[in-house]
């Protein structure tokens, strides 16, 4: 299991990401055909290791949830698909 003891852990002493900060570690392409946004910064959140992203992403939804329901709604399944698997569910 990577640098995890174990999935939503704290990382490990000698995990290098604890002490790292950002870095650049994915490449996001955009695939609408407006072309919009052209350089903006992305971030990626790993919802099956990263212990700090599912509650990002309940943040992320209470802050879009009245101005866009339906992504809010997509990313609620998300979430919930997510904490299935962490608890060792089939998902």
């Amino acid at each position: 299991m990577s640098t995890r003891d174990t999935p939503l852990g704290r990382p490990r002493p000698n995990d290098p990401d604890s002490k790292r900060g950002l870095y650049r570690k994915f490449h996001v392409t955009r695939h609408d055909p407006e072309n919009k946004h052209v350089g903006c910064f992305y971030y990626v959140l790993d919802l099956d290791h990263d212990r700090c992203a599912i509650p990002a992403m309940e943040a992320y939804i209470g802050a879009c949830e009245a101005d866009y329901p339906k992504l809010a709604a997509d990313l609620r399944g998300i979430v919930a698909m997510a904490k299935i698997k962490l608890a060792g569910g089939n998902g």
